[in-house]
């Protein structure tokens, strides 16, 4: 799953039309009501699109297997208050993989009927995740790249098919410029996504100085789950947390000769976030990998992708004695110098500071504390990264003792 952003850049900035749906049409300041259920004329219906679900089996080191095929004509993406992304579209045919027994399914799939492959409890129901066919997931970001751009034509849209994600900025546009210390990422529910990017898009060019870029990825399995389901912990794990995040904000390069300036303008971001209401859709527990919490909804990346450093872990635990290229933050030696105390799962606060770990980090007292055994604290950021890079974020847990 290692991928690089493709540097063909798509911009299709065209002049829009549109038509009713089911709801009246109505047009302010350049922007469609984020309630407008609203269908592109040049957007028409995709003829066919072929979608493959998966279940988990038990093993502890595979991941998933094939379950059946859905194939679809006429679909239609939107956004909605409900299941987030929307891709709606006439049941044409099925095809079970592994023996998989579609009546086992609830509801049944029905050939001839409506079917929405982002259906949150349709995918919770029966456990399921999903991908797309290479062609038909670039068919599917073109499709929102002409939605996002009628919505938000102030802002550059561009997909990536290699990587599934729709990517913006706003102009100008200067591919390549991103930091290679700072990412910035948005979790929130899935049913908040619609007015998290609304959001996003009000503000986003007011700090054109703090963020370059940002994508979207199509999602597909872990926005509709959190941690405490034990079949979102096996996909998080084998897939390192992928795509977990609901939007990924890049840094500008600036910022990474300068840490002070970053701060003080990612504080300002979080201040304005805060105050217009955006921060309040984030999701309740942590399923991100190698971010820490900065708010309800923001969370800090050091470096590369998860990936990345999913593979040096894996080498780590493989080969004991590598060539490094990630170690452990600052932030993180502070929660284990102070925390990580004789006996300390004896402690009064042993659960309110694990809970605040997991909250902060993604990762427990007791992982915290195993000095004899690698874990996702020992990659988190650069080892090149000066230590003054590193920015306090003020809420770790050992300031809660």
């Amino acid at each position: 799953m290692k991928t690089k952003k493709n540097k063909k850049i798509k911009k299709s900035i065209k002049s829009t039309k549109y038509k009713k749906t089911n709801k009246k049409f109505t047009k302010r300041g350049g922007y469609l009501e984020i309630n407008d259920r609203l269908r592109l004329q040049e957007n028409e219906p995709i003829p066919s699109l072929n979608i493959y679900y998966f279940t988990f089996d038990d093993s502890e080191t595979s991941g998933i297997k094939a379950s059946f095929m859905v194939e679809l004509k006429n679909a239609v993406i939107s956004l909605d208050q409900v299941n987030g992304f929307n891709l709606e579209g006439i049941i044409e045919k099925t095809l079970p993989y592994n023996n998989f027994l579609l009546e086992s399914l609830k509801p049944n799939l029905i050939i001839g009927k409506n079917f929405n492959i982002y259906d949150i409890e349709f995918l919770r129901e029966n456990r399921l995740g999903f991908e797309y066919a290479e062609e038909d997931k670039r068919k599917i970001l073109e499709q929102y790249q002409k939605l996002m751009q009628s919505r938000y034509p102030h802002i550059i849209w561009f997909p990536n098919k290699k990587q599934g994600a729709l990517y913006f900025s706003c102009p100008p546009y200067n591919y390549g410029e991103v930091s290679k210390y700072y990412k910035i990422h948005i979790s929130v529910n899935a049913e908040a996504i619609e007015i998290t990017i609304k959001n996003l898009m009000t503000i986003l060019c007011k700090y054109k100085r703090l963020f370059d870029e940002g994508k979207m990825p199509l999602p597909k399995f872990t926005p509709f789950y959190d941690i405490r389901d034990e079949y979102a912990r096996k996909y998080l794990k084998w897939y390192c947390g992928t795509a977990a995040a609901n939007i990924v904000l890049y840094v500008t390069k600036e910022c990474d000769l300068d840490p002070e300036l970053f701060s003080n303008m990612l504080n300002r971001f979080i201040f304005e976030w805060i105050e217009m209401g955006a921060d309040e859709y984030g999701r309740e527990l942590n399923n991100l990998y190698f971010n820490q919490r900065i708010s309800k909804s923001l969370y800090i990346g050091y470096g590369s992708d998860s990936n990345t450093k999913c593979d040096e872990l894996e080498n780590l635990l493989k080969y004991n004695t590598i060539s490094r290229r990630f170690k452990m933050s600052n932030n993180l030696k502070q929660e284990q110098d102070k925390l990580c105390v004789p006996n300390y799962s004896d402690l009064p606060s042993y659960n309110m500071l694990n809970s605040c770990l997991l909250d902060s980090y993604n990762i427990s007292y007791s992982d915290l504390c195993d000095k004899d055994n690698y874990g996702a604290k020992d990659v988190w950021v650069l080892k090149e990264m000066p230590d003054n890079n590193e920015i306090p974020i003020g809420s770790e847990c050992y300031r809660r003792i």
